[in-house]
């Protein structure tokens, strides 16, 4: 076995904590997986050498990195394949599938029926279970915590202390941070940044449609907002014809007209108020000097820079460190001001 794995290329390493069993079977995609054994005790996550595991394509990626690190684990009915790696002390299980090139790294865990896939990173606390997807170049750290049937792709970030439940769908450039608590079908996109509660807000119109107000991050660095009816995204200003549309297709709703667009324009004056909120909350108008970009290193990411630094004679494109997420877990900038 040991020739065999030389002959491959694979790169043996002496801290791997599991072995390959004779146990296989070929899941929904096509991939052949075999079942896990722990070959000592991996006391962090209260693992007994001997015990099986989940299930996972081979002990190495095609880049030769060994799939589950020495504290990691993988169990129950999990699947990790393609070049999916667990590593640090994170965990998969339950019936979760992790593929493509994610990486699920920190204290990190994956569990329920969930699917991460793509280039998505799940770090830090981060919690990812139900039926939950994360996928695209999506990014989930912090403490947050995904539920449910959220759904979180593209190049969404979830970080700080954030909740999403039931249906909830993140995508774009989104950026959802703090004590954000997110449910129902709400669809955040394009550059919305919700970073507590307030941000994101939920009028009731006079029938099933819904009135949605989300913070969005300009380029500036102030925040803005944009209103969401079904599947209309526009400003605050075009809201009463937007229900007004509404109502015509709602030939059976108990109310006049009028009284509907009298309802349309509280709900406008509502939007505009709350907008007006967002845009005078102290100490969230700073825009970042960096960004992060390539491929992550033990859960690292090279930065550079996005603006002229003059105090620290950094030119806009300049490479900088590394660093685990460009926001801490309160939603702030991990690299403020002119630093």
């Amino acid at each position: 076995m040991f020739a065999a794995k030389l002959a491959r290329g694979y790169r043996i390493s002496m801290c791997a904590t599991f072995e390959l069993t004779g146990e296989r079977k070929i899941n929904k995609q096509g991939v052949c997986l075999y079942r896990i054994r722990a070959t000592r005790d991996i006391a962090a996550r209260g693992v007994r050498a001997g015990d099986l595991g989940g299930w996972v394509s081979s002990t190495h990626t095609t880049t030769g990195e060994l799939r589950i690190a020495k504290d990691a684990w993988v169990s129950h009915e999990a699947e990790i394949f393609e070049d999916a790696c667990v590593t640090d002390s994170a965990r998969v299980g339950g019936h979760a599938r992790v593929c493509g090139r994610t990486l699920i790294s920190g204290y990190a865990r994956v569990d329920g029926w969930s699917r991460v896939y793509g280039r998505a990173h799940v770090f830090e606390t981060a919690v990812v279970d139900g039926n939950a997807r994360v996928g695209g170049n999506a990014r989930v750290s912090g403490a947050a915590h995904i539920h449910d049937h959220v759904q979180i792709r593209g190049e969404a970030c979830v970080a700080g202390e954030a909740s999403l439940y039931d249906r909830v769908c993140v995508g774009g450039q989104a950026r959802i941070s703090g004590s954000a608590y997110l449910c129902g079908r709400a669809v955040i996109a394009g550059n919305a940044a919700i970073a507590e509660d307030a941000h994101f807000q939920v009028f009731e119109t006079l029938d099933e449609d819904s009135v949605e107000l989300i913070r969005t991050a300009l380029p500036n660095g102030e925040y803005g907002a944009q209103v969401r009816i079904g599947t209309w995204i526009g400003d605050i200003g075009s809201v009463v014809d937007q229900l007004s549309l509404c109502w015509q297709r709602h030939q059976y709703a108990w109310c006049s007209q009028s009284e509907w667009v009298e309802r349309a324009l509280q709900i406008q004056k509502m939007c505009a108020q709350e907008m007006h909120m967002l845009s005078q909350i102290a100490g969230e108008a700073e825009a970042p000097s960096f960004e992060t970009f390539g491929e992550p290193r033990g859960g690292l990411y090279r930065i550079r820079a996005v603006r002229d630094i003059p105090d620290q004679g950094v030119r806009k494109g300049d490479l900088g460190g590394w660093v685990s997420s460009k926001y801490l877990n309160d939603g702030t900038l991990r690299i403020s001001g002119e630093a």
